[in-house]
């Protein structure tokens, strides 16, 4: 029996053109699927991304280099049934610098 599970995806390494020229950005996104368990609902929720990202217009400068780009589960955890029926569904991405070693990200 599939259960609701929210997953939360942390995307490295990709690339985006801006008016400065090609940055590497990563993002978080936050998924609800539905599973028969954690591991099927890891893999639904990347399949989900990896589909947004290839299809929507508003990520058509989004450039995903299969030998430097990931996409990681950060964490997955099973939603209860009344949330699951009485909440909507997260969505979007969070853009973020990513992480260089030896810098800083607080200042």
């Amino acid at each position: 029996m599939s259960q609701s599970y929210e997953v939360r995806v942390h995307g490295k390494g990709f690339q985006i053109e801006t008016a400065d020229g090609v940055t590497r950005r990563d993002f978080e996104a936050l998924r609800r699927v539905k599973a028969v368990g954690p591991f099927e609902a890891n893999a639904a929720a990347i399949a989900t991304i990896k589909k947004e990202l290839s299809e929507d217009a508003r990520f058509g400068d989004l450039q995903l280099q299969p030998e430097e780009a990931l996409l990681l589960v950060k964490e997955c955890y099973r939603v209860l049934w009344l949330m699951a029926a009485f909440t909507k569904s997260p969505g979007g991405f969070v853009f973020i610098e990513p992480e260089r070693p030896g810098v800083s990200q607080m200042q």
